[in-house]
């Protein structure tokens, strides 16, 4: 099965607000960002229609889109 759709949500600047167990650091906003944009790109060329849904800086954790969704007639 080949995906042809995704759900993106771009970083809000609160993005380093969010959870994590890793001993990073606070993410780079512009590295984060830079990398969601590296990311799309990728989907697209390989053939993948995005919906970009806009950042929410409430929700510093909300760029990760992971839920499925199942859409039919």
């Amino acid at each position: 099965m080949q995906f042809t759709q995704a759900i993106v949500r771009r970083p809000a600047p609160s993005c380093g607000a969010g959870l994590t167990t890793a001993a990073l650091g606070t993410p780079d906003y512009d590295k984060t960002l830079t990398q969601f944009h590296t990311y799309c790109a990728t989907l697209r060329q390989l053939g993948v229609e995005l919906t970009e849904l806009p950042p929410l800086d409430g929700f510093p954790d909300s760029h990760f889109v992971e839920d499925v969704a199942v859409v039919t007639p």
